[in-house]
């Protein structure tokens, strides 16, 4: 298969800068036109391309921005998916079967109307720069506990990990936490764990 930048579309469009076009404008919002391009795409027979894109996009410039995002955009991918086999298996051209195209529309309309952060992209790019440059993230004490070598070394017990170590914030209050309540009043201690004499 030729490069990407190199093949057109349909209506004679160049792949890289309709691709490109997608993504720039969910980004700034502009549903309408994303969609436009996105039908060019699916048309062109490069629907797989455009959801690759899609997915791409809900890391990338959604990210925690719409914590929906994924779940939705992931959905309806799946959807689009089982419609194809469908489809493919009943076409007589294999290889040139189209994606479902609301399925497809539906995404770039969520993406484009969705809140954007990039603040896990930045993250990951900012500790991965100071990390080649030798910047280290000291271990925390409380993550020292029964489950590691050093935390077993300490004498960290269940008593540790019972006050330290499952340590939940913000713990979310939900039906009252009875269960929770519950658990911390039943839970096994060191003492319970002791062979009797």
């Amino acid at each position: 298969m030729s490069a990407y930048y190199k093949m057109t579309t349909v209506h004679g469009y160049q792949l890289d800068e309709v691709v490109s076009s997608v993504q720039k404008l969910i980004r700034r919002g502009m549903a309408d036109e994303a969609i436009w391009f996105a039908i060019e795409m699916n048309e062109s027979g490069f629907g797989a391309y455009c959801w690759r894109r899609l997915l791409i996009i809900v890391s990338e410039d959604v990210g925690i921005g719409d914590p929906m995002a994924a779940p939705i955009v992931c959905s309806l991918w799946q959807m689009s998916i089982e419609i194809w086999k469908h489809d493919k298996a009943n076409a007589a051209d294999k290889e040139r079967v189209k994606w479902n195209g609301d399925a497809l529309l539906e995404a770039v309309w969520y993406l484009a109307h969705a809140a954007k952060s990039r603040e896990m992209v930045d993250a990951y790019a900012v500790i991965e720069q100071r990390v080649a440059k030798g910047e280290r993230m000291t271990i925390p004490d409380f993550a020292r506990d029964q489950h590691t070598a050093s935390g077993r070394a300490m004498g960290r017990g269940i008593d540790h990990f019972n006050e330290e170590g499952d340590k939940l914030e913000p713990l979310a209050e939900i039906d009252g936490n009875k269960w929770c309540q519950a658990w911390e009043a039943e839970r096994p201690t060191a003492k319970d764990a002791a062979p009797s004499a």
